[in-house]
């Protein structure tokens, strides 16, 4: 059992009581699952030992994507699979941080923002590139990872990019490299980053929600110049680990609070 799993166990029910009615049906399928993971509710499989015939029990897990107990392995597999596709050359990890003021509406409107959240990014990222100050052609890759919680537990979406520090020519026949310390310049893309993702607020229907102030606020995207890219990867691949203290659970167990979901661009 993980300590996760033993906090849903003790407050799953109660949370969703005081909060089910607010909740995604995601969310609640998701703590039920962890909660009934390796006990019996998933179903049993059975070994037969071929020299002793003792049966031996083992518990199936739930096979969610946010379980801890389910995703340990998946994980190492990710990263692998991630470490063999980097390209032999330098790349470049890109963090955007959607400001306070959108986090409400963000959380309430889950689907349509993380979406707008990366296509706007892309169609950003695209316009820029072409630029040939920086590299000249929009056929640009990346890999994106969506962080939905900062470590003090709080609701904290932003969204990184690893990136290869070039593109692809248009005829297909030539790697067109960027500066070793620069992919596009940050305020451009904050710009036209805000403007897209504020016309997709619209399309949603949600614009009315957001307090017009938000549109006038610098929004945080950092560019950083990160080698040959592997510490970037191993950094996503993790969660984000705090220590908390809970009754019954005990004081400085790990609990992993980052979710992630992946999307690739090419």
């Amino acid at each position: 059992m993980n300590t996760i799993q033993e906090i849903f166990q003790m407050y799953g029910s109660q949370y969703m009581a005081l909060y089910g009615d607010r909740m995604p049906q995601a969310h609640k399928k998701t703590i039920r699952d962890l909660i009934d993971c390796r006990n019996g509710s998933f179903g049993t499989m059975v070994y037969e030992c071929s020299d002793c015939r003792n049966l031996h029990f083992i518990q199936c897990c739930c096979g969610n994507r946010h379980c801890p107990n389910c995703q340990h392995d998946k994980t190492d597999q990710w990263l692998n699979q991630q470490m063999e596709k980097l390209l032999p050359t330098h790349y470049f990890l890109l963090t955007i941080t959607l400001p306070q003021g959108l986090r409400d509406v963000v959380r309430s409107h889950q689907k349509q923002s993380y979406g707008a959240l990366f296509s706007c990014i892309n169609e950003a990222l695209k316009k820029l590139a072409q630029d040939t100050r920086f590299i000249g052609s929009d056929r640009i890759g990346y890999l994106a990872v969506l962080h939905t919680w900062g470590s003090m537990l709080q609701y904290h979406p932003h969204l990184h990019l690893v990136i290869p520090g070039g593109a692809l020519s248009d005829n297909n026949d030539q790697w067109l490299p960027s500066r070793q310390d620069l992919f596009v310049h940050t305020k451009p893309l904050e710009i036209i980053f805000k403007a897209k993702f504020k016309d997709a607020m619209k399309k949603a229907g949600v614009l009315h929600k957001i307090d017009p102030a938000v549109w006038q606020q610098q929004w945080v995207i950092d560019s950083q110049s990160v080698g040959q890219g592997q510490n970037s990867l191993r950094y996503l691949s993790r969660d984000d680990q705090v220590f908390i203290n809970l009754p019954n659970v005990g004081v400085g167990k790990n609990f992993k609070s980052s979710k992630y979901v992946v999307y690739s661009s090419g």
